[in-house]
């Protein structure tokens, strides 16, 4: 539960934080979409080959400090650092521990896993649940991805 400054029970919580968001002028009638997700690459050319070599991304567009992919109709991007490495972060074999995931999905887990093991791709996890099969992987700078089998 969110905590608010000077409120002590989750009630009050509730109450105030509904009365804090009905007051708020934000951005929520003016977002129409996302144009895009990114992560940061260290070598622009080495990250264009793996996804759209390895993961099979088209290149919808480029420059020499970002690359657009065309992921299944959502733009993803990779953002060239400048060369300077991409910081690592906290991960298991169920993904990382902090930010955010991307998630592709996959028609054929098992062939998509083994594409990656061909590739010699880091894996770090599988896992088969009743909302999808999931392999974790890293990119060549280390970023964690999965790619998920919906359940038919």
């Amino acid at each position: 539960m969110l905590q608010l400054p000077g409120v002590n029970s989750s009630v009050a919580a509730r109450w105030k934080l509904t009365a804090w968001i009905s007051n708020y002028k934000g951005l929520a009638n003016m977002i129409i979409g996302v144009q895009d997700i990114y992560i940061n690459v260290q070598d622009m050319e080495r990250a264009v080959k793996f996804y759209s070599g390895v993961l099979g991304l088209a290149v919808t567009d480029a420059d020499p400090h970002f690359t657009g992919l065309d992921a299944g109709g959502v733009r993803f991007g990779l953002h060239w650092t400048g060369g300077a490495p991409v910081p690592q972060i906290a991960h298991d074999a169920h993904g990382s521990h902090l930010g955010a995931t991307i998630t592709f999905r996959v028609q054929d887990i098992a062939a998509a896993k083994k594409a990656l093991h061909d590739n010699e791709v880091t894996i770090l996890g599988s896992s088969d649940n009743p909302w999808g099969k999931i392999v974790v992987f890293q990119d060549l700078d280390g970023n964690i991805l999965k790619l998920m089998e919906v359940p038919s």
